[in-house]
């Protein structure tokens, strides 16, 4: 695997010329909207097939799998371009392994809504271990918003990647409110009330686990903070259910602002079974720059196998 930084003057078809590859190959990979619109600094994917299939009149995913010893989601992995897809074309070519592919265990996550758009939630869903779900808030009696989440559950289940339910202190609005957060951490009855809903909410519709996301934490609860990831464990574990918190992303332990000061890294990863470093949160490109870079992202774990985490019923 290769990382071509664009430069100036460069065209996709000519950055397919420079490594032998047909502009086909390279889209594929590389899932750009516009391959055309090339940006100077941009990163390009470069992968060199080793072993290849030649599809024949008849053949499915499932009959190729079986002839090759590979899953379907191993053959949508190495061939993208298949995933939206429900035929194959006699003749054209699957990659059935790359040139120096290499496996290392990863664990990778990626945050949806509801209404995300079907075509890239599928896009993505091969290369993903979780599926958070975004999300779930409560009330000060500790009852649970509703979301419309059991279509995106029943896809992530297509792909074999874990649906993880998100609780945070999100208002219908769509900001997180400091002062609901803080009446949280600081009652053990809400906390548990709100805990036993999220329990009864997962075994319901089959998530994996629980992501806590709390941003904008009074200082004042950080404890109380601890204290919840800590019930959410003690309480879900013992079902086989997972607990990630999300952190923001500091850069000391003392850095101050309402964002990080109750993130005490050391407290809440001992607390939770998993922690997500919120690192986007240092900054957004525009949507359709940062299109590029999220295909290479995600794409780029076509060398690593993703480490599959599932509730009992998946």
């Amino acid at each position: 695997m290769q990382i071509h930084i664009v430069q100036p003057g460069e065209t996709f078809p000519s950055i397919a010329a420079q490594y032998d590859l047909s502009t086909q190959f390279l889209q594929n990979y590389n899932q750009l909207p516009n391959p055309e619109q090339l940006v100077v600094g941009q990163s390009i994917l470069i992968l060199y097939p080793e072993e290849t299939y030649n599809v024949q009149a008849n053949d499915s995913l499932a009959s190729i799998a079986e002839q090759t010893g590979l899953t379907t989601l191993e053959l949508l992995q190495n061939n993208p371009q298949l995933i939206l897809r429900n035929i194959l074309y006699p003749g054209e070519t699957l990659v059935l392994s790359f040139q120096d592919q290499q496996y290392t265990p990863v664990r990778v996550n990626g945050y949806a809504y509801p209404y995300i758009n079907e075509s890239i939630l599928r896009t993505s869903l091969p290369y993903l271990t979780y599926l958070t779900i975004f999300g779930y808030g409560f009330d000060l009696e500790g009852n649970l918003t509703t979301i419309d989440d059991e279509p995106l559950i029943a896809i992530a289940r297509e792909y074999q990647t874990a649906p993880m339910m998100l609780l945070s202190s999100i208002t219908p609005g769509g900001t997180f409110d400091s002062n609901l957060a803080a009446a949280l951490m600081s009652d053990a009855d809400l906390q548990e009330t709100v805990l036993n809903n999220v329990l009864n909410v997962i075994q319901e519709k089959g998530y994996a686990g629980l992501d806590i996301d709390f941003e904008y934490v009074p200082p004042d609860n950080a404890q109380g903070f601890v204290d919840l990831v800590n019930r959410a464990t003690a309480l879900l574990n013992p079902f086989g259910l997972i607990v990630h918190v999300d952190l923001a992303p500091k850069t000391s332990a003392s850095q101050a602002g309402l964002l990080y000061e109750a993130h005490n890294y050391e407290t809440l990863g001992n607390a939770a079974n998993e922690v997500l470093i919120m690192s986007y949160e240092w900054g957004y490109t525009y949507h359709q720059l940062s299109y590029g870079s999220f295909s290479f992202t995600i794409l780029k774990y076509i060398f690593h196998k993703k480490r599959a985490v599932a509730s009992s019923d998946m």
